[in-house]
């Protein structure tokens, strides 16, 4: 199986991330996976960027609002593509940057097409 591009998912809850990793894999999608935006920053800096960012909104530490914010500062990293994953629908128009929504519980099927979107 061909690997496809890589995929940072920043997501507090570790059921939600775990099984969106194990799907996008057995998609073939190198998926990196961060519990906050504060750790996703730090991952950025050390890796080559990935070619898509799947971002809840609510978490410790550093939010999604605030990474999403701080990403779109620099230059490095302000073209990577950024979609939403939050059932706070009422915020999501907040995130300038965010290319699209997903509802959360996420259906598969609209996250495998927003994927192949940004990531062939």
């Amino acid at each position: 199986m061909r690997t496809l591009k890589p995929i940072l998912i920043v997501e507090d809850d570790e059921g939600i991330r775990d099984t969106l990793s194990l799907m996008l894999q057995m998609e073939g999608y190198e998926v990196m996976q961060t519990s906050n935006g504060q750790e996703a920053l730090e991952l950025l800096g050390k890796i080559d960027p990935p070619s898509l960012i799947l971002l809840d909104l609510m978490m410790p530490v550093m939010n999604g609002f605030e990474f999403a914010a701080a990403i779109e500062q620099q230059e490095a990293f302000s073209s990577i593509p950024i979609v939403l994953l939050t059932a706070y629908t009422e915020h999501a128009h907040r995130v300038r940057n965010a290319k699209c929504v997903l509802f959360k519980p996420v259906e598969f099927d609209q996250l495998f097409q927003t994927v192949r979107e940004y990531c062939g």
